[in-house]
């Protein structure tokens, strides 16, 4: 721990006097006001001061914010107390035990507490019974000796007393250092501010009816106020409400009066009924407190998200949609007119997969069920969706699920796009990369897929052949005429080649001037036929190059049998090696593979 420098330290020291006057009244309060015939003070506030300002505060100011607190403990001890002799010991158990809760709220709350949650009270009230659970051992032993009482009668009464202490004060004191008491005044209206004392003032006075006489049990006349203060205070409501019914209760029961003088036993059982009510009260306050201002905040956001979502569904392009579980809409925004050409009520009360087209509705339904498995995860689906002009158009959802308190989904809400114009530059630039730019046949890649598609649909490689073709002498056209004319040979040859094949195969340029046809289902003997027909087609063919010039030329022809090779490479090998003893005989002519 790194101490302060002496700047500092004066620096620190009118918070260091403020903080040990206000431990001091606070101890002297509980010592001095809420003990019976010198037994242990049944509430003990001044520990929950010095807790909530630990919790607030960096570890180096602890020392200095300790070391006040204990000599105001060993004042107010001696003074209103047991007496000078237990002073000492008792003011170290008290500063250690509010330096443990300060310690054990931070390991708990991992954070600041702002008593805005059931949670962070139940870690108040875990911090409270622990710590004074703990220190209420060495307590009791020293009251024991000062008093000559029982140790387990101390250490009940220890043990209630300064929990008690801790969770009616502790909120207060915390709300003060955090800000939110003058800042709950400061911005409140003043109506609202006459309404809160108002109801503050009503608190108080029934506290007064129910503790300031001993003739009526009336300490449920309390609870009316109190549960109005909470309801229309808040957090606030209900520390002011606890404190001053503390105080009132406390003071008069003290004094002789209350309902409590009506019950049979002694002063400790007079006590410890009077830690039960008040315990009864804060229990019942503090988690009504923290219950309602979670739900204002909840609230709060609704409204915030609900006007969003209506400006982002009044200016988005987008389709903003929200579905039950079963696909059932609930609400669509209305750029869906502009997006299908529906009107937003035609799709309410209608399941979403009515308007997708048939073959997709699978994925769409998927997408939705995986997106309620998983409420954390947002879910993408391209489907296409039949206008009301007829025409289909290609949309986009991103879809997540509408969760509930307990984390299930009861819905999910779908942003819609229109995609067409993607999709169609998907398929443009789909066919551009499976087709020859300058014959616009298929590719070799798109070749091999084709077959691929064929094996999948049939489950085995497909009967049939593929032919291999070479355009004889090509670099001679190339250097005797141009690259230019070599072109017009190239796009010569594939239209005769296209129009060669039956409807149902497949034709590609493989590479240079060689080209490939797959004809699926054809046997040998068709398939050479095929082939001799387009070879003889291409030797008596003209090509004009312009200016006169014609062209004549002739091309190569290597068959292999799919049905023998049982893949693509293996046939596409067994062709050439038949187009290579194709050339090597002379040229314009057919191989068969052996």
């Amino acid at each position: 721990m790194t101490l302060p420098d002496r700047s500092e330290r004066r620096s620190q020291a009118p918070n260091l006097a403020f903080l040990g006057c206000l431990y001091l009244v606070a101890a002297s309060f509980s010592a001095g006001l809420s003990r019976f015939h010198g037994a242990i003070a049944f509430i003990w506030v001044a520990n929950a001061v010095l807790l909530a300002t630990l919790h607030c505060s960096p570890r180096s100011a602890w020392r200095g914010q300790a070391l006040v607190c204990f000599l105001a403990s060993v004042i107010a001890t001696s003074s209103f107390g047991m007496g000078t002799a237990p002073a000492v010991p008792l003011a170290i158990v008290n500063v250690s035990e509010a330096i443990a809760g300060a310690i054990l709220l931070r390991r708990l709350a991992d954070g600041s507490v702002t008593l805005s949650s059931g949670r962070q009270i139940f870690h108040l009230l875990m911090t409270a019974l622990l710590a004074s659970g703990a220190s209420g051992v060495l307590g009791a032993g020293i009251a024991s000796l000062a008093t000559g009482r029982g140790f387990l009668e101390n250490w009940l009464t220890w043990t209630c007393g300064h929990a008690l202490g801790v969770l009616t004060f502790t909120p207060f004191t915390l709300l003060v250092l955090q800000g939110d008491v003058v800042g709950g005044y400061r911005s409140a209206a003043p109506a609202e501010k006459a309404k809160s004392a108002l109801l503050l003032s009503l608190v108080t006075i029934a506290s007064l009816l129910a503790f300031a006489q001993t003739t009526y049990p009336l300490l449920f006349v309390p609870f009316v106020p109190i549960t109005f203060a909470v309801f229309r205070m808040g957090r606030l409501g209900a520390v002011f409400s606890l404190i001053l019914l503390s105080a009132i209760a406390s003071i008069l029961t003290a004094s002789g009066y209350g309902p409590m003088h009506l019950l049979t036993g002694g002063p400790g059982a007079r006590a410890q009924f009077l830690q039960l009510y008040l315990a009864a009260v804060m229990l019942t306050a503090l988690p009504a407190a923290a219950e309602l201002k979670r739900r204002k905040t909840m609230f709060s956001d609704l409204e915030r998200n609900a006007a969003l979502h209506q400006v982002i569904a009044d200016r988005t392009g987008d389709v903003l949609m929200t579905s039950d579980v079963d696909g059932t809409i609930s609400y669509v925004s209305p750029s869906v007119k502009t997006m299908t050409g529906f009107d937003p009520s035609a799709f309410l009360g209608r399941r979403g997969r009515e308007f997708i087209v048939q073959e997709d509705r699978r994925g769409v339904v998927s997408a939705h069920l995986r997106a309620l498995a998983k409420p954390d995860e947002t879910v993408m689906v391209d489907y296409r969706v039949r206008r009301a002009s007829g025409e289909i158009g290609w949309f986009e959802s991103h879809i997540r699920a509408i969760v509930t308190e307990d984390g299930g989904a009861k819905g999910a809400v779908s942003i819609i796009r229109e995609i067409s114009a993607r999709k169609a530059r998907e398929a443009d630039l789909a066919i551009a990369a499976a087709t020859d730019p300058l014959t616009g046949l298929l590719n070799r890649r798109a070749l091999e897929a084709a077959f691929r598609r064929r094996i999948a649909e049939g489950g085995r490689a497909p009967d049939g052949c593929v032919a291999v073709f070479d355009l004889d002498h090509f670099k001679s056209i190339n250097d005797a005429h141009g690259h230019a004319a070599g072109d017009v040979a190239l796009r010569h040859f594939a239209a005769m080649l296209a129009r060669g094949v039956r409807g149902g195969d497949v034709v590609a340029r493989i590479g240079g001037e060689e080209f490939a046809a797959l004809l699926f289902g054809a046997s040998l003997q068709q398939a050479q036929l095929i082939c001799e027909r387009i070879r003889k087609d291409v030797r008596s063919s003209q090509i004009d190059l312009g200016e006169g010039k014609l062209l004549q030329m002739t091309v190569s022809v290597g068959l292999g049998n799919i049905d023998h090779a049982h893949s693509l490479e293996g046939a596409m090998a067994a062709a050439d090696a038949a187009l290579y003893r194709a050339k090597k005989d002379g040229r314009n002519r057919l191989a068969i593979a052996a």
